[in-house]
């Protein structure tokens, strides 16, 4: 996949670098990228802790960091396509193999994509913190992660992944190709419909789905989530942000 002019990021949206797909026996359909707002990213966080948008400004503002992410393209919900990628604080999306970091992003889906709905995500691995390398700077290591993520119903931010995962995108490219069939039904923590979302950990109090599981500040005792914790004596959430890493 070609990379596209624009960085993946700017100040105030994330538009996404424009896909080609390579189709068996077709033509190379191209399909233009969404734009994933930083609004969405929230503004608060636990108390001493820096918040999800804090923490991307920060990347932004480094001159050498990298985000290790996942691409995954699932046909209607079986698994498509995962490619290991990395992110450069200068907007710059690569994808990654064993031989090489910077190569021209490539994903393909098969001939017959008119008859299925492909739907796209990309998750962002935590960033690394501290002296010791980042793990993830080795490309099997990477590659493991990835394939950890990808089942359909892959949680981003269960207590069991929180730990890897930091946010997740989900996009509609746009297409004028009657061979795609794209999964646009991507609505926002209003309920609008949008291209593209990005999901983070969930914020207590700020009355939002932040994680995008349909639940604002939600509490699920049933399943070890405690995203936001209760009072004593009381069954609703407490204003206290998430225990963030």
């Amino acid at each position: 996949m070609k990379l596209s002019a624009p960085p993946f990021f700017l100040i105030r949206s994330l538009p996404l670098i424009a896909l080609l797909f390579f189709f068996a026996c077709q033509p190379t359909v191209q399909l233009e990228a969404p734009a994933c707002n930083l609004n969405d990213l929230p503004t608060v966080s636990a108390p001493g802790k820096m918040s999800a948008r804090e923490r991307f400004e920060a990347f932004k503002a480094s001159q050498s960091t990298k985000l290790y992410g996942c691409m995954l393209i699932f046909w209607n919900t079986q698994t498509e396509s995962v490619q290991p990628v990395i992110l450069n604080s200068d907007g710059g999306l690569n994808g990654r193999t064993k031989d090489s970091d910077s190569l021209p992003l490539s994903l393909s889906i098969p001939g017959n994509a008119k008859q299925q709905t492909f739907l796209f995500r990309m998750y962002l691995l935590q960033p690394h913190e501290g002296q010791e390398p980042d793990p993830n700077e080795t490309f099997d290591t990477h590659r493991s992660v990835c394939q950890k993520m990808i089942f359909f119903d892959y949680d981003c931010f269960s207590p069991e992944n929180i730990t890897t995962c930091w946010l997740a995108f989900s996009f509609a490219p746009k297409t004028t190709s009657t061979n795609v069939n794209i999964f646009d039904k991507i609505v926002d923590t209003d309920g609008n419909k949008v291209s593209c979302r990005i999901c983070s950990p969930e914020v207590c109090g700020d009355g939002k789905d932040n994680n995008c599981n349909g639940e604002k500040d939600e509490y699920e005792e049933e399943n070890g989530r405690q995203a936001c914790p209760v009072q004593e004596g009381s069954s609703q959430p407490t204003d206290g942000g998430p225990d963030q890493p």
